[in-house]
């Protein structure tokens, strides 16, 4: 609850320090939840792509990342069940607004405020390469 109030606020989301802060709690819960963090996901999801709307964090798009890794297509359906199908479709779904915050955040920063978007540009390339290994489906749609 304490997160969500958090997550929600487009005030503390505006604060780099606590967006980072946030998302370095959420990954260490998928982390240590792994597959049982199924029924969270659509929630942690929305948390996640609200706050990289409001600030751009490249921790938005860790969190993210570690999501991909654990509900990505490498165990069969079965061995995940339909909690984790569900929760790689909304994994899928929410990709494509991060994508425009990004391409929007690239575009804003141009020539001479690229370096401020460095971390972000960097966290893009490593959300590409984790999507590659453990999605490999959506990068080719």
């Amino acid at each position: 609850p304490t997160l969500t109030a958090l997550t929600a606020s487009p005030i503390w989301c505006l604060h780099p320090g606590t967006v980072e802060a946030i998302c370095e709690v959420l990954t260490a819960s998928l982390q240590a939840s792994q597959l049982a963090a199924a029924s969270m996901i659509p929630e942690l999801i929305n948390a996640v792509v609200s706050m990289f709307g409001t600030h751009p964090h490249p921790g938005c798009l860790q969190c993210f990342a570690t999501a991909v890794e654990i509900f990505g297509p490498t165990h069969t359906e079965a061995q995940q069940g339909t909690e984790c199908g569900s929760a790689r479709a909304v994994l899928e779904g929410a990709l494509p607004r991060m994508c425009e915050v990004v391409a929007k955040r690239i575009e804003e920063a141009g020539g001479a405020k690229a370096p401020q978007v460095a971390d972000l540009v960097r966290a893009v390339g490593d959300l590409a390469h984790t999507l590659v290994m453990f999605a490999p489906h959506v990068m080719c749609s």
